[in-house]
């Protein structure tokens, strides 16, 4: 009979244990949870400061004078008075000059480059022969 007592005891205790410990890890899981979710909207809001700051930055530079003024100078073809335009062109093949000149100024670009990557002691060996120079 005193086993039946005990065990009923640990059995109350335990159900009652249980019915006390269920909605207290319940709440413990909900409140990390809350807690990591805390964590990203924090995360996500100093994401969007450091964007609404550049964007900030970005406006007052687009209200500024001198965007203003690239910005005339760029799509409208204005300038200021006193400026002059100079158009620079890539390099165009010469009316007149000979191919052969052309090639053998490529033969010796190709060859001071070549000189180029030997090393020091071929170079002053060169010099000291006279073909370096």
């Amino acid at each position: 009979m005193k086993f039946f007592y005990f065990l009923s005891f640990f059995l109350i205790l335990a159900g009652a244990l249980a019915f006390l410990l269920f909605p207290t890890l319940k709440e413990i899981r909900r409140s990390k949870i809350i807690e990591n979710e805390i964590a990203n909207l924090e995360t996500e809001a100093e994401k969007l400061s450091a964007q609404n700051n550049f964007l900030k930055e970005k406006i007052e530079y687009l209200k500024s004078d001198y965007y203003k003024e690239s910005v005339a100078k760029d799509r409208l073809s204005l300038r200021n008075v006193g400026e002059k335009l100079v158009i620079v062109q890539p390099k165009q093949k010469v009316l007149g000059a000979s191919d052969d000149k052309i090639e053998e100024n490529n033969i010796e670009i190709e060859k001071g480059s070549q000189r180029n990557n030997l090393p020091n002691y071929q170079k002053w060996w060169e010099i000291v022969r006279g073909e370096g120079i």
